[in-house]
């Protein structure tokens, strides 16, 4: 979804509202996840420098932890918030991709 924000506060406004009553909510409301620059190879965005970290366009990913549970849909691993099916590796602690 295309998000620029000028300020962190900004941003982490949008991804609590577009968390509310999913899984990982109150995670966004502690920051308790981290934003990784796709276009670097995944390089952690440094929230102390974000006007110089971040800019229009860029692809951000959003990384958490979730208990095992958000992922016991059948046998396939699903976002818990859209329900897309994951790409990502089997292997536990690997990067999940949706």
């Amino acid at each position: 979804m295309p998000i620029y924000a000028k300020a962190l506060q900004t941003f982490h406004d949008v991804l609590e509202i577009m968390h509310r009553n999913q899984p990982g909510h109150n995670k966004i409301i502690q920051r308790d996840y981290r934003l990784a620059d796709e276009d670097s190879n995944g390089e952690i965005i440094d929230e102390n420098n974000w006007t110089e970290s971040v800019k229009p366009a860029m692809s951000i990913s959003l990384s958490m932890l979730l208990r095992k549970q958000y992922f016991s849909y059948g046998s396939s691993r699903k976002c818990p918030r859209c329900s897309m099916i994951c790409k990502g590796p089997e292997l536990s602690g690997q990067r999940l991709r949706w």
